[in-house]
C-alpha cells in the first residue's frame, strides 16, 4: 500500500489502511482527528518491520539483504 502511494503520488493514507500492527503508544500519533497521519503511520510501520526483517521472520521478495530464511545456503552441508 505504501509503495502504491509513492507510485501514484497520493498523500493521504486510505481509511481502510491496516493499523492493527501499531502498538498502543503509536495510536495517539497515528490517528489525528479520526484520520491517519501519514508521517506517523510510515514511521510506525517501518519501525515495527525492522525487527522481523532483521530476524528473518519476514522478507522482501527479490532483495538479497532481506531474504527468506529457507533461501540461505545450508551451512551444515559444507562441514
Amino acid at each position: 500500500m505504501i509503495a502504491n502511494l509513492y507510485r501514484t503520488r497520493k498523500r493521504a493514507i486510505p481509511d481502510r489502511a491496516p493499523i492493527s500492527f501499531a502498538p498502543k503508544g503509536w495510536m495517539l500519533l497515528i490517528l489525528q482527528d479520526g484520520k491517519i497521519d501519514r508521517r506517523a503511520y510510515e514511521l510506525c510501520l517501518f519501525s515495527e518491520l525492522k525487527r522481523p526483517l532483521d530476524a528473518g521472520d519476514v522478507w522482501v521478495e527479490g532483495r538479497s539483504g532481506f531474504q527468506s530464511f529457507e533461501s540461505f545456503p545450508n551451512s551444515q552441508a559444507d562441514v
